[in-house]
């Protein structure tokens, strides 16, 4: 079964804290938001590509995603580097996604 969504968000520049778990991201007030990155939002049937705007948002509208996949975002940026976050599961009825 599919469902329309949208996946949106904000990337801004954190820096890694070690922890007992393995390293963490914090994203204090103030962070500089990181503009014109590319994204990439990868799953079943999904590989999509877009790019942060000036204020660091993007965003993935309309898409027919499974109530049970996984999804992976991909943020990359020279002098940021690349972020991934694999493991997206859906959430509800296309509300929101979480990780």
């Amino acid at each position: 079964m599919t469902a329309a969504t949208s996946f949106t968000g904000q990337v801004r520049n954190g820096r890694p804290l070690e922890h007992a778990r393995g390293p963490k991201i914090v994203i204090p007030n103030g962070l500089a938001v990181v503009g014109d990155a590319a994204v990439s939002l990868r799953g079943p049937g999904l590989n999509l590509h877009t790019s942060t705007n000036a204020a660091g948002t993007f965003g993935f509208r309309n898409l027919h995603t499974s109530l049970r996949a996984c999804y992976t975002l991909t943020v990359r940026k020279a002098g940021f580097g690349r972020w991934t976050e694999a493991e997206i599961a859906r959430t509800g009825y296309g509300r929101r996604l979480r990780s």
